[in-house]
């Protein structure tokens, strides 16, 4: 796997795709069921190790989470290496991959175990959808989630087994749990010493106040970076007040 720190955030370029190429892969993603997100952090909890993808293509509407992320699309205009990147992606948990380069994509399988395999390069913008409608088998959200999920196994890309899908959404869980377990920490520190300030609460009352306020903030956070709350939420970066009113009218 690769090693995280070999992209810094000096030498990792994000650039935006071309109009052409972003309306073709967005286009044909939601018209083949897929929900793509555009400018998606993967792992934004930890700023160090930000990647941001052009976009990650989730297999349903409601459930933004590892078990769910499709196909990722960047725009490779950094000079590092196709398979590098699709390594790099991996993290998404995404089985799938799209890169542009040089006016056209490649598409890219990334197993957990072997090396990521271009399944097709130079598709060009015209002929994306005609790619995904001839591998429908496999290209499509149902399939992506029962694969990852151990029902089903991959017709077309057979070698992409169920257990390495698993194996692959668990990985970047295993990842991230202590970055939300110290980020709560503390949240629940900062709260508990402006609740504690408060005389009038009962000091049991206020270790209950702090826990659910820390939760409720987590939580809101969590709902605002998948894009729950609304991409302008997402894109935007807004001001605490205005992400728990976001996510107390839902």
């Amino acid at each position: 796997m690769l090693n995280p720190e070999a992209f810094s955030s000096t030498d990792f370029v994000y650039s935006e795709l071309p109009e052409n190429a972003r309306n073709a892969a967005f286009d044909c993603l939601s018209r083949r069921g897929f929900y793509p997100l555009e400018k998606y952090d993967i792992f934004s909890l930890n700023e160090k190790k930000t990647v941001k993808a052009n976009m990650l293509a989730f297999t349903h509407q409601v459930h933004r989470t590892l078990e769910y992320s499709g196909v990722t699309v960047f725009n490779a205009t950094n000079g590092h290496d196709d398979g590098e990147l699709v390594k790099l992606f991996a993290r998404s948990t995404a089985p799938f991959h799209l890169l542009h380069r040089d006016n056209a994509f490649s598409f890219w399988s990334s197993p957990l175990i072997d090396e990521p395999r271009a399944r097709q390069e130079h598709i060009a913008y015209d002929q994306l959808e005609r790619f995904f409608r001839e591998n429908e088998a496999d290209l499509n959200p149902q399939q992506i989630i029962d694969v990852k999920q151990g029902n089903a196994t991959f017709s077309i890309f057979r070698d992409a087994n169920p257990l390495q899908m698993l194996q692959l959404s668990f990985w970047p869980t295993d990842v991230t749990n202590k970055l939300l377990i110290e980020h709560f920490g503390a949240a629940v520190t900062s709260l508990r010493y402006h609740v504690n300030s408060q005389t009038s609460i009962a000091s049991i009352a206020k270790d209950r106040l702090s826990t659910t306020l820390s939760i409720q903030l987590l939580g809101a956070i969590i709902l605002g970076d998948t894009g729950a709350l609304g991409n302008d939420m997402r894109l935007d970066k807004p001001s605490l007040d205005a992400l728990m009113k976001r996510a107390s009218e839902i």
